[in-house]
């Protein structure tokens, strides 16, 4: 950006630096070789610091003016600030303790005449307010004086006023708090620090000090709206409102530029070699300093523009996120998420992927698909992944990219067959994969989530994870933590809820139609309320309680030993159990499958030596077929688009049944000294993945 320094003659020289409404003409106001800065602007009147030290003094310009004029009658006066015609500072012209000096009507009165440090003074409205010592806040409307404090246990440090509406910075770390006509709360409780508010009478505004990762956030309060953020890149900083304008300057990797914020569409002002700092708005003007190695000027904009309209958001088209109006969002299809929402990394692709993208395909753990495999499959390749220390079943991103465990590494192979890459990894069960590619690793040390690009960590929390989590619509993100609880994980990683469940947990979570989040134990099945952990119901059982599956119609069910299938509805009444006679009552069976009728295929061992069995349950609770095939474990069903039931068994055969009667319709034999040792993953093609014993990944189809 050009902009022309000029003379005190002030010419109107411009530059127009966005072409689109809204628009901004930049203009230099001071060009040295003073140190002019700290400005604070009312309509078209400026005021500013001259000087530092002995040499501080308050100096005041109006558009049209041939110089700016020093206001105040003494130096060592700083920090002016503006409104209502009126113009306050702090004064040390004594050099000894600080008071508070006013402005009005061409007039200078000093309104403090004490020992104290009376220091940071604001005007809004007919409200004046200023801090005194590090002991409180002195709030003046002109008919009455009052003592404001936090009781933070800090000093109350730059208030901003505007009439009724009092804000401050307070607290370690530094905290907001809002007074309104003696109603006193506080805006922020973070671990890192929210400094410099300021007030418009309608809105407050401030920004964040040492995020996690070093980010600085302007951030919005409104009675509406309460809490958003403005921003969410790099280091946004000193933030000032008036109406539906916010401006603030942003590091640009050299130096801070400024900005204004206008509808939810942010606008650059400045563009140049010097920092930009310590922006003010008040209507159509914005003023701030620039500072140059040692020189120090003031520049304003005149904003136009402004003609109101759609508030601009986050808007999803696909995975791409874009920041435009509803309208604009609708018409290309998208997902609008909200006035003035940011876009980030979580913003898109946040829920489950469609295809099979995690343990049993969905979060409901039903284990069903609606791609169909192939009438005969056969092999299409297979890959040696090294065998896992216990085996894990594959998923598969939406991209068709398949996620295993092998030999300690996380691997993700290309449908082709080659690897795409691998990272080792303490990884202990099955992959959760959102629809934008990124997923949710269990790992004995942490719940990892994963980039889709090369397996690298972006964030986790850290403790024990046994079993795959499970995934809602909004990407919040449930899983067990260590033996006994479960936990409720944003797309940041940071989590929600903790559940405690004092038993172990003993199976994977599965998310009810209505949210609900079931987990089973040793000795009972629970449903925790999703917002916050509570349980809903809980019911006890006589032994290990397997793994819930959830029906179409919303039926809970899970296995019990000794041969109990429970159908539970969502409220917690049992809507009917069925005992499973010829299974062994010591064994605990992995999860059943759930077909679209509602039939339930429960895998278990029989009670035939080296038998397993396989049981159809209907909707109501009757038996409608079993099969029993050689092996010495089972694993669990699944069940593709035309209903053909895989039933994969640890030390035999891989095989496809009918959901009519059991009735086979084909079988893939396995090596006498290698064996499928997972449930299988069927692709959106139908290609069916499965792990072996010996370490391979295999691919059917």
């Amino acid at each position: 950006m050009q902009v022309l320094r000029v003379a005190f003659s002030f010419a109107m020289v411009s530059v127009t630096l966005v072409s689109a409404a809204p628009s901004s003409q930049v203009f230099q106001l001071t060009n040295g070789p003073n140190l002019d800065f700290i400005p604070a602007v009312e309509g078209t009147t400026y005021v500013w610091q001259r000087g530092t030290g002995s040499n501080a003094r308050i100096m005041m310009w109006s558009e049209g003016d041939a110089a700016p004029v020093q206001i105040s009658n003494n130096t060592r006066e700083g920090r002016p600030r503006m409104d209502a015609g009126r113009v306050v500072w702090e004064s040390n012209a004594s050099g000894g303790d600080y008071e508070v000096k006013l402005w009005e009507n061409g007039l200078e009165t000093t309104l403090t005449s004490n020992t104290d440090n009376d220091r940071f003074p604001d005007v809004g409205g007919k409200a004046i307010v200023w801090r005194v010592n590090t002991w409180f806040l002195l709030y003046d409307n002109g008919l009455q004086q009052l003592e404001i404090t936090a009781d933070a246990g800090t000093a109350d440090e730059y208030p901003a006023v505007m009439n009724n509406w009092l804000v401050w910075e307070a607290g370690s770390p530094k905290n907001i708090y809002f007074w309104n006509n003696g109603s006193l709360s506080q805006l922020t409780d973070t671990p890192y620090s929210n400094v410099r508010p300021e007030t418009d009478g309608s809105t407050i505004v401030w920004y964040t000090s040492s995020e996690p990762g070093g980010l600085s956030s302007v951030m919005r309060w409104t009675e509406a709206l309460g809490t958003i953020a403005l921003t969410n890149e790099g280091a946004s900083i000193q933030p000032d409102v008036s109406g539906d304008v916010v401006v603030f300057a942003r590091f640009e990797g050299n130096d801070y530029e400024i900005y204004f914020r206008y509808l939810g569409v942010d606008y650059q002002i400045t563009d140049n070699d010097f920092d930009d700092l310590e922006p003010a708005v008040a209507g159509d003007r914005v003023v701030w300093g620039s500072r140059d190695g040692s020189d120090r000027f003031i520049y304003y904009a005149i904003l136009s523009g402004l003609d109101g309209g759609e508030v601009a958001g986050a808007c999803c088209v696909d995975l791409e996120c874009i920041s435009t109006t509803p309208t604009s969002c609708t018409s290309q299809n998208g997902a609008y998420l909200g006035a003035e929402s940011l876009c980030s990394v979580d913003s898109c692709g946040v829920e489950p992927a469609a295809s099979w993208s995690t343990f049993q395909h969905d979060a409901q753990r039903t284990g069903r698909t609606s791609a169909v495999t192939a009438e005969l499959p056969v092999r299409i390749w297979s890959l040696f992944i090294g065998q896992p220390s216990f085996p894990v079943s594959p998923t598969v991103g939406p991209d068709g990219t398949i996620h295993v465990i092998g030999n300690g590494s996380l691997l993700a192979v290309r449908p082709d067959g080659t690897l795409r890459w691998h990272v080792i990894s303490g990884t202990s069960a099955s992959a959760t994969i959102r629809r934008d590619g990124n997923s949710y690793w269990p790992r004995q040390d942490q719940l990892a989530k994963v980039s889709a690009d090369d397996g690298s960590i972006i964030c986790g929390v850290a403790g024990s994870s046994s079993f795959a989590a499970a995934l809602d619509e909004t990407g919040d993100c449930y899983f067990t933590h260590g033996p006994t609880s479960v936990r409720r994980m944003q797309p940041d990683c940071s989590v929600e809820w903790t559940f405690n469940g004092a038993d172990s947990i003993t199976s994977h979570v599965a998310l009810g139609l209505d949210g609900g989040v079931h987990i089973s134990s040793d000795f009972w099945h629970a449903k925790l309320n999703p917002g916050d952990g509570s349980e809903a119901w809980r019911i006890s059982t006589s032994g290990r309680t397997g793994a819930p599956a959830i029906a179409p119609d919303g039926t809970i069910h899970f296995y019990n030993k000794p041969n109990v299938l429970y159908a539970m509805n969502p409220d917690g009444t049992e809507k009917w159990t069925i005992a499973l006679p010829g299974l062994n009552e010591a064994q605990s069976a992995p999860s059943p499958a759930v077909g679209l009728d509602g039939t339930v295929y429960q895998p278990s061992k029989s009670t035939v030596v080296s038998t397993q069995a396989l049981v159809a349950v209907s909707d109501t609770g009757s038996e409608l077929w079993r099969v029993t095939t050689p092996g010495f474990d089972s694993l669990s069903p699944v069940i593709d688009g035309g209903g053909t039931v895989l039933l994969p068994v640890l030390g035999g055969d891989m095989l496809a049944l009918s959901a009519v009667d059991g009735s086979e319709l084909w079988r893939i034999s396995q090596d006498d000294d290698d064996y499928v040792n997972t449930a299988p993953a069927i692709a959106e093609d139908g290609t069916i993945y499965v792990t072996t014993e010996d370490g391979w990944l295999m691919a059917y189809g």
